[in-house]
């Protein structure tokens, strides 16, 4: 996914994905950023990155049929640099 708007705004796009098993299930959902670590959260030990999830979990129900169930997960990204930001999801 490619996202652009300008510093002090924000843009929400939804990653959309199909579930195929047969049960309910739960996607649990992370974002880590790639490139070159430049701040950490002295807390966290993690990377910051411009992206957010709405939520961490995604709860599926089963999947009747062959066709599957949709599901979205909503992704923001709040730029807070110039330069080019790259996470994985």
């Amino acid at each position: 996914m490619a996202f652009k708007t300008t510093l002090g705004t924000e843009i929400v796009q939804t990653f959309k994905f199909i579930n195929f098993l047969k049960k309910a299930t739960s996607y649990f959902c992370k974002i880590e950023k790639q490139g070159a670590v430049k701040n950490l959260d002295p807390k966290a030990k993690v990377a910051l990155t411009d992206f957010s999830l709405d939520t961490n979990e995604i709860k599926a129900p089963a999947a009747d049929s062959f066709e599957g169930n949709e599901l979205g997960l909503s992704i923001r990204f709040e730029p807070s640099s110039l330069v080019e930001s790259r996470s994985i999801l």
